[in-house]
């Protein structure tokens, strides 16, 4: 709840394919690094809310990492209830704070980590969604992989697990057992106006992190419809896969 996850990382090349490696909540809530198997040079920010889609997919920024398909690069997220930092190999990409986000969006509940490959460019998906992938996927060319060197995940909260009290979706609502949340984090905050200008915004037809779990109308999510336990955590462990 809350935290610093440095992701190693060597994306799958080919066109249409999409590697990812995200954080997302029962909430729907979601921090995205993406990239796409047809450009060697860029790397994708995101971050959506609720699951809500209803206001376009107009969130993500693109930043350059050159030789993303080649080389391994140190790819960050670091996450407080005030604000999200994005960092390629040290140094911040995109800063955003709670107000920037679109209201009632910004990501403030429990975390998953989760990481994977996955065909954007499948024919049968949406066209927007191939047209953001790159293009349709040749499978006959593959396999296409995706590296994943190593993983640190730092929880700024503490105890064994989160419950939600309520429906709200908020942080303050999240309960930590043997423990507290911790909003601020451990880290120094960074101006949102030292970070790089974004000069390259994702396409308003692009898809989510990881293609998946999503409702189905976009409206958000039915957040604290039930109690969700978060048993497992790493903190200050290194996770070498």
């Amino acid at each position: 709840m809350f935290g610093h996850v440095d992701f190693v990382v060597k994306a799958a090349p080919g066109t249409g394919i999409v590697s990812a490696a995200i954080l997302q909540s029962d909430c729907l809530d979601e921090i995205d690094w993406e990239w796409l198997g047809g450009d060697n040079t860029q790397a994708q920010s995101n971050y959506f809310g609720k699951g809500i889609t209803t206001t376009g997919y107009n969130r993500g920024a693109f930043h350059g990492a050159a030789s993303n398909h080649d080389q391994f690069h140190t790819y960050s997220i670091d996450w407080t209830a005030d604000q999200i930092v994005w960092s390629i190999d040290g140094s911040t990409v995109r800063a955003m704070t709670k107000d920037q986000a679109q209201a009632g969006q910004y990501p403030q509940t429990p975390m998953y980590v989760k990481m994977g490959a996955w065909a954007g460019g499948d024919p049968s998906n949406p066209q927007g969604t191939i047209e953001w992938a790159g293009g349709i996927t040749d499978f006959t060319a593959g396999p296409f992989t995706m590296y994943v060197k190593s993983v640190h995940v730092t929880d700024y909260s503490t105890g064994t697990q989160y419950t939600y009290s309520g429906s709200s979706g908020t942080w303050e609502s999240i309960r930590s057992d043997g423990g507290q949340i911790n909003p601020a984090g451990n880290g120094t905050p960074v101006q949102a106006g030292s970070a790089p200008a974004v000069t390259s915004q994702v396409p308003d037809s692009a898809p989510l992190g990881l293609a998946m779990d999503r409702n189905s109308d976009g409206n958000g999510s039915d957040c604290g419809k039930r109690l969700d336990f978060w048993a497992e955590r790493s903190v200050n462990t290194l996770v070498q896969l």
